[in-house]
């Protein structure tokens, strides 16, 4: 699944993954639409660079850590995108 694959980047990177971010990913990549022009390498690493700024703003506070400064948390990512009906229009009318 994309989400075990999406671990691998950030850990790379150095970062540590806390408790509940692959289930968080998992969640944010099945609730993704996927359109014609859905590129899921493109999506996940949006999805990181949208954590990591998240991050960033976390750990820029009093009193971080550094453990804190090297950990990604459920909190770091986006919401997942609500659900869309079959029947609702596009993006473009």
């Amino acid at each position: 699944m994309g989400a075990i694959r999406w671990s691998g980047c950030p850990t790379r990177g150095g970062l540590h993954l806390a408790d509940g971010v692959t289930a968080r990913v998992r969640a944010i990549l099945a609730a993704t639409p996927r359109g014609e022009h859905f590129g899921n390498a493109r999506y996940a690493r949006n999805l990181l660079e949208q954590a990591i700024a998240t991050q960033a703003l976390r750990i820029t506070r009093p009193g971080a850590t550094p453990a804190e400064v090297r950990t990604l948390r459920p909190e770091d990512l986006p919401e997942p995108p609500p659900a869309v009906p079959d029947d609702a229009p596009g993006p473009y009318l």
